[in-house]
């Protein structure tokens, strides 16, 4: 766990993630998919996209990413993320992955957090919000 125990307070606000979005990974994330509006441009063109679009989960893995940098192994075994995807995401987008603490409640087995989570374009506008909790164990 990288985040310090002691931080754990309503809004703590996490160590952020950058995400470079690249078409590369789009089509890598996409890959057993076939051609789709995600991975060629033609298609996307022709339901009305000014390009492919990155696959909404991509957002959900990206928050995924930044819940186990910070809360390391209490996370991938106690850990819920939910999150809806509310606007496009395009090749050349730079995301912010923030995660904020909610609240916090001691319990017999850990502290139990809950978190607003979400991944921003670098001007602020949100692709994907959500919550998520984590079980922190060995904290008293």
């Amino acid at each position: 766990m990288t985040v310090p125990i002691n931080k754990i307070e309503p809004g703590y606000k996490l160590p952020h993630l950058q995400k470079q979005i690249k078409i590369e990974n789009i089509k890598l994330f996409s890959a057993c998919t076939g051609k789709s509006f995600h991975t060629d441009p033609e298609i996307a063109k022709g339901m009305g996209l000014p390009n492919v679009i990155a696959q909404g989960l991509m957002g959900h893995i990206y928050i995924i990413e930044m819940l186990v940098r910070a809360f390391g192994r209490d996370f991938l075994e106690t850990g819920k993320v939910s999150a809806k995807f509310i606007e496009l995401v395009f090749p050349g987008d730079c995301l912010f992955v923030r995660g904020e603490v909610a609240s916090k409640n001691q319990e017999s087995n850990g502290l139990s957090v809950a978190l607003n989570v979400w991944c921003e374009r670098m001007w602020g506008q949100k692709t994907t919000v959500g919550t998520a909790t984590v079980l922190i164990r060995n904290a008293s």
